[in-house]
């Protein structure tokens, strides 16, 4: 229980610092994050894949279609 004024305003502190931690952390979580994406989103331009096979279209010898 809170019995005088400078306790509460020591909880206040507590909170607000506790708060302002929250916050910061969730910023760079977040910034971190959306440098990481945007960082393969430009790597992807620059990395070689091999190539995908596909299905060859047929070749038809305008002479056997008769």
């Amino acid at each position: 229980m809170l019995y005088n004024i400078y306790q509460l305003w020591q909880v206040y502190r507590i909170i607000l610092h506790l708060h302002g931690f929250y916050v910061a952390y969730s910023f760079l979580c977040w910034s971190l994050g959306y440098t990481y994406i945007t960082l393969c989103y430009f790597v992807s331009f620059f990395y070689i894949k091999e190539e995908i096979k596909q299905i060859e279209d047929k070749k038809y010898d305008l002479d056997s279609i008769d």
